[in-house]
């Protein structure tokens, strides 16, 4: 499977995770272009021209991996009783992954700014 590795160090906040997912695809774009061969992580296929991100990640497990996938292997907006159907790992697509982490670091901020009004 083609893959790149990100860590959770890297998906701190939604700007240096979309950085990071940014790398990963420009690393298969370039595959592609030079004509060497990417399969689907979804669907084992052949990417031949068009292709999208995806992050899939482990259950219990502190890094995530993107890969690259068929535009149609995966949807944005996945419903979560389909997100989290397979008992191993979660697949969804990278906006959602960025909407994810972009909502975590919301809450964090939130957390943070009702600390510092207590003090």
């Amino acid at each position: 499977m083609e893959c790149i590795e990100i860590t959770l160090a890297d998906c701190q906040n939604r700007f240096t995770c979309s950085a990071a997912i940014a790398k990963a695809e420009k690393i298969f774009g370039n595959k592609l272009k030079s004509g060497r061969a990417v399969y689907c992580a979804i669907c084992d296929r052949l990417i031949r021209k068009e292709f999208r991100s995806a992050v899939r990640s482990f259950y219990h497990s502190k890094t995530l991996l993107v890969h690259p996938v068929h535009m149609d292997c995966v949807q944005d907006h996945i419903p979560i009783d389909d997100l989290l159907k397979n008992p191993q790992f979660i697949d969804m697509s990278a906006l959602d992954f960025l909407d994810l982490v972009g909502l975590v670091d919301a809450v964090h901020q939130w957390k943070k700014k009702l600390n510092d009004n207590r003090h």
